[in-house]
């Protein structure tokens, strides 16, 4: 096998080296090297990231190309889009050599970090790497026992660099997330027979942990390979030979970059399909079928025909006129989505997924629900449209959400509960993904929250968008401008998305997601994922999510259920790590004031989950001048929360 020959040589390669050259006097190279460049930040950066390369020749095709000129190829890679540069260091057989590695990364004209590429077999090659200046190292898993990988990662640490753990397969990925990787790459070459499958990227990434960066290696030639790839999941792309080869590699990497544009369903370093291989058809089916109604005219017309006279949309923005006055600060208005049919907004994605399941000839419609509104909106479509439908509701949510339990089964749904784990959202959610994957030639999911694998999330952000579309030509419409700030509840976050949508590329707009702090975060009973959450996987998609130091979930605590749920909408962890939108906690006591203060002082009885947003629409009001516009978000009515606030409020004294 051709990598047991390179490894073989450069084992008796390194031995001269460190012969005529100390390992102490490279040591001291390392150190006078040029600080290093943050080679995981750049993987980071939204989209996908290039890591372009630069080889000579390969053991199969020979010389790329006569005349080549690594430093001025660099330059070109920084120039059109790369994120990293990898730089192969081995002579012999590629071509390179520390020298190209020092030369691309100390010229001026690259900003970006840079790889050293090597068959790295002794620690000597790492501070080699350093005093190169590279600001990351290959690590290939296959060349090195456990321990000795331990000891490179280790050491590239040490001199302030990543270390990039190259895998082959499933046994390589444990080893080298037992041996501290932070970034591992998945090799879609097989080095025995130099054949390319992309399918390897897919069925690795998954045993890849949330919050280590991927890079998917070797065979990437189109736009369509690095979309693929990105769709999966992966953080990076490792492309060389497709560039290389070119007669202008910065050229082709532009169009490799531009032509592939930000993965689908993939939102920063967030979101992608975290699934079995039982669901990746229908998931595909769902996306083709969502890509090709979302813009047909007859689709749309029947849509719109549904949210206007059965809906009953738009809904009103209504001035809170006393609420404002008695705060002294913003116009309040709130966007009242509680005077949709059904009495919440999940109407809207409800009669959407509807539709389009009977465009795509399923008759069947799974789901689970929180609240309950979502299932009664499920039902209430399902009913219109004459679909069948199962409801899957957790234990807990139904004792507390006693009405609409009945209104579920009044609509001619199934209704199931769930007495598994804590016996709420998450759990209910388990169930209905298990229902789906049972019956799936027959069944929609019909998912009710801008969470869980591609396409969902996208889905319901384009199916509520309605709400932000409406909100916005109606504040210019009674104000002339924009308004200052919108307010928004979030659980999954469907209803926040929906009026943020289309305000986010409007920096004058500051936008706040609201999250049940419950308790108060430092109780832990609480369900600020965005607050106090890790980057996880949570039912199919990369986000923030409450877990423990092992990965396991953690309950979840909020008087509102539709809240009560341990993770969030993959756009909205984007949009937190951006900066783009702030997110802030409420817990249960001052989601209680607010929910009062507006039934008593404006005559609208808030759904507890909207009653969050209410509460720091209240607190910030204030701090804005009076001629500020403040809009909040009414998500759903209250008349299903009635018992379970006036228990709070007796047993608190309020």
């Amino acid at each position: 096998m051709i990598l047991d020959t390179i490894l073989e040589h450069k084992r008796g390669e390194v031995a001269a080296k460190e012969r005529r050259v100390p390992r102490a006097a490279l040591e001291q190279r390392a150190r006078a090297a040029r600080p290093p460049r943050n080679f995981a930040a750049a993987l980071r950066k939204d989209g996908v990231s290039a890591i372009a390369e630069i080889k000579l020749k390969s053991p199969s095709k020979g010389v790329f190309r006569e005349g080549f000129d690594p430093v001025a190829v660099a330059r070109a890679y920084a120039a059109n889009g790369a994120r990293a540069i990898s730089v192969l260091a081995d002579r012999e057989f590629f071509g390179g050599g520390p020298e190209i590695v020092e030369a691309v990364a100390n010229d001026a004209g690259v900003d970006v970090p840079v790889m050293y590429k090597e068959f790295v077999v002794r620690p000597y090659q790492v501070i080699e790497a350093r005093a190169a200046g590279a600001d990351a190292v290959l690590l290939i898993a296959r060349g090195v026992d456990a321990a000795l990988l331990t000891e490179l990662i280790a050491l590239a640490r040490s001199l302030g660099m990543e270390a990039l753990v190259e895998t082959f397969d499933a046994g390589e990925i444990e080893r080298a997330v037992r041996a501290g990787a932070r970034i591992i790459g998945v090799n879609n070459r097989d080095l025995s027979t130099f054949a390319v499958d992309l399918d390897r990227s897919r069925a690795l990434r998954r045993l890849i942990p949330a919050d280590v960066l991927t890079v998917s290696e070797s065979g990437l030639k189109t736009a369509a390979d690095v979309a693929a790839v990105a769709g999966m999941g992966f953080d990076g792309v490792l492309v060389g030979e497709a560039l290389v080869s070119a007669p202008d590699p910065g050229a082709a990497l532009r169009s490799l970059l531009g032509s592939a544009g930000p993965a689908p369903g993939v939102f920063g370093a967030f979101g992608g399909r975290f699934v079995a291989e039982t669901l990746m058809r229908n998931l595909e089916e769902l996306e083709q079928g969502f890509l090709r109604y979302k813009d047909d005219a007859e689709f749309n017309r029947a849509l719109g025909d549904l949210l206007t006279n059965f809906v009953g949309r738009p809904t009103p923005l209504t001035p809170l006129l006393r609420l404002s006055e008695s705060l002294g600060g913003a116009r309040i208005y709130a966007k009242r989505e509680d005077l949709a049919h059904t009495g919440a907004h999940k109407i809207n994605n409800a009669v959407a997924q509807a539709l389009l399941a009977v465009r795509l000839g399923k008759r069947r419609i799974v789901a689970e629900t929180g609240a309950g509104q979502h299932g009664v909106a499920l039902a209430t479509a399902s009913s219109l449209l004459g679909l069948d439908c199962t409801v899957y509701m957790g234990a807990v949510d139904a004792e507390r959400q006693a009405m609409n339990v009945q209104r579920i089964r009044m609509l001619g749904a199934d209704l199931r509960f769930v007495h598994a784990g804590s016996k709420t959202l998450k759990d209910a959610s388990n169930e209905a993904l298990r229902d789906w994957i049972a019956n799936v030639d027959s069944t929609h999911y019909l998912l009710g929250s801008a969470v869980g694998p591609h396409p969902f999330p996208t889905m319901v952000r384009h199916f509520q968008t309605v709400i932000g579309a409406e909100c916005r030509a109606q504040v210019l419409e009674r104000e002339g401008r924009l308004p200052d700030a919108v307010v928004a509840c979030i659980g999954g976050g469907s209803n926040a998305i929906g009026i943020f949508a289309p305000f986010i590329d409007e920096p004058s707009v500051d936008l706040i997601g609201v999250q049940a702090a419950g308790g108060g975060l430092a109780s832990g009973l609480h369900a600020a994922s965005l607050l106090a959450g890790k980057v996880g996987v949570l039912q199919g998609s990369k986000t923030y999510v409450l877990q423990n130091d092992d990965g396991q979930i953690l309950e979840t605590h909020s008087i509102a259920p539709g809240l009560d749920y341990p993770g969030v909408g993959p756009e909205h962890a984007h949009l937190r790590d951006t900066g783009r939108v702030r997110y802030v906690g409420v817990d249960d006591a001052r989601a209680i004031e607010a929910f009062q203060a507006l039934c008593r002082m404006e005559g609208i009885l808030p759904a507890l989950e909207s009653s969050h947003a209410v509460a720091h629409a209240m607190e910030l009001a204030p701090r804005l001048g009076r001629d500020a516009i403040l809009v909040v978000n009414i998500s759903g009515r209250g008349d299903k929360d009635l018992a379970s606030a006036i228990e709070y409020m007796h047993k608190e004294g309020v």
